[in-house]
C-alpha cells in the first residue's frame, strides 16, 4: 500500500513578545539636537536683561498694591485717612520712579496693563493723577491762618524757583503738590475757586514727566502766570 503523501501544512513558529521600549519622557536629560539658544549674548546683556524684567516685575507690584490700597479705603474703610494718604503717596512716587527708568521697554502704561492683564481701574487714574483721592475735597476747618501762611509761602516759594530757572520736574513737583493739599485744607474758600483747576492741571501735567525733565520755557512762563494769578485769587477770597 502506497505511503499517504506527506501534508503541506507547516506549523506558525512560536510568537515572542516583544520587549517593550522604554517611554520617552519630555524631562529626557539628553541634551535636544541643535545649537542652543541662548537667552544673553554676554554677562552685560544678562544684567540689562536682568534689570528690565525686575523693573517690570516692580511696577506690576506697585500697580496692584495701589488697587489693592484703594479698595480698602473705598470699599471697606479699613485704614485711617492718613495711613492711606502717607501709603498711596509712597506708592505713587515709587511709581513715579519706576516708570522714569522703564521708559525705555514700557512706553504706554495702558498698554503695560492691558498685556499683563493687572486689575487697575481704580490705581490707574490715582497714579495718573499723582495724588490721594482724600485731598480732592476740602477738610474740616482747623488752624486756617496756618495753612493760608503755608500757601502763601509756597507761592512766593515755586515763583522764586521760576525766576532764578530752577524748573525742573523733581525740584517743582512736590511744592506744587503740597500748594494743592494745603488749598483744599481752607475751608473758607470758595467751591469755585479757580486755582484749584489749575493747580491741580499741572500736578498732573509734571506727574507725567521724568524727574530729571526740565519745564520749557513756554511751560515754566505759563506756570509763572498761573501762580500770580492764583496768589492774587487765594487774596481776594480770604479778604472778603
Amino acid at each position: 500500500m502506497p505511503a499517504a503523501p506527506a501534508s503541506p501544512y507547516v506549523p506558525p513558529a512560536p510568537v515572542t513578545a516583544a520587549a517593550p521600549s522604554a517611554p520617552v519622557s519630555v524631562f529626557s536629560s539628553a541634551p535636544p539636537r541643535g545649537e542652543p539658544v541662548r537667552l544673553y549674548r554676554d554677562k552685560r546683556d544678562e544684567e540689562r536683561n536682568t534689570d528690565k524684567y525686575e523693573d517690570m516685575s516692580a511696577v506690576f507690584s506697585v500697580i496692584t498694591a495701589t488697587e489693592r490700597l484703594e479698595n480698602i479705603w473705598a470699599r471697606w474703610g479699613a485704614i485711617s485717612q492718613d495711613d492711606y494718604e502717607r501709603q498711596c503717596e509712597l506708592l505713587i512716587q515709587q511709581y513715579k520712579v519706576l516708570t522714569a527708568s522703564t521708559a525705555e521697554f514700557i512706553p504706554k502704561i495702558d498698554k503695560f496693563i492691558h498685556e499683563y492683564d493687572i486689575k487697575a481701574s481704580k490705581a490707574r487714574p490715582r497714579l495718573a493723577c499723582g495724588y490721594p483721592v482724600t485731598v480732592k475735597g476740602p477738610k474740616e476747618p482747623k488752624h486756617q491762618n496756618k495753612f493760608v501762611f503755608r500757601c502763601t509761602s509756597l507761592f512766593h516759594h515755586l515763583g522764586t524757583c521760576i525766576d532764578t530757572n530752577q524748573v525742573a520736574v523733581g525740584f517743582l513737583l512736590p511744592d506744587l503738590i503740597s500748594l494743592m493739599k494745603t488749598l483744599k485744607s481752607i475751608s473758607s474758600l470758595p467751591q469755585d475757586f479757580v486755582f484749584n483747576a489749575r493747580v491741580e492741571f499741572w500736578v498732573e501735567k509734571l506727574n507725567a514727566m521724568p524727574a530729571s525733565f526740565e519745564l520749557t520755557f513756554d511751560d515754566a512762563s505759563q506756570l509763572k502766570l498761573d501762580l500770580d494769578n492764583g496768589y492774587a485769587e487765594l487774596e481776594a477770597a480770604i479778604s472778603n
